[in-house]
């Protein structure tokens, strides 16, 4: 859709990003991987905006469509 390539990953340490698969992949494909401290979504703070507008988005949209607030 986009045609853009992934040039960097930024992920925390926990558990389920870090084997050796996701390493050979990302060295496979030239993507350069960055971790940060798990649990600190301080570090991740584009992410961490990205989801907030993201949020920000979705909701504007629901309240846009005159969707119910359960949803």
């Amino acid at each position: 859709m986009f045609h853009v390539r992934i040039q960097v990953l930024r992920y925390d340490n926990d558990i389920e990003f870090v084997n050796h698969d996701l390493n050979q992949f990302l060295q496979d494909h030239d993507i350069i991987h960055q971790r940060s401290c798990p649990y600190t979504p301080q570090q991740n703070g584009v992410a961490e905006r990205k989801n907030i507008h993201l949020l920000e988005v979705v909701r504007a949209s629901l309240f846009g469509a005159n969707m119910p607030r359960s949803f």
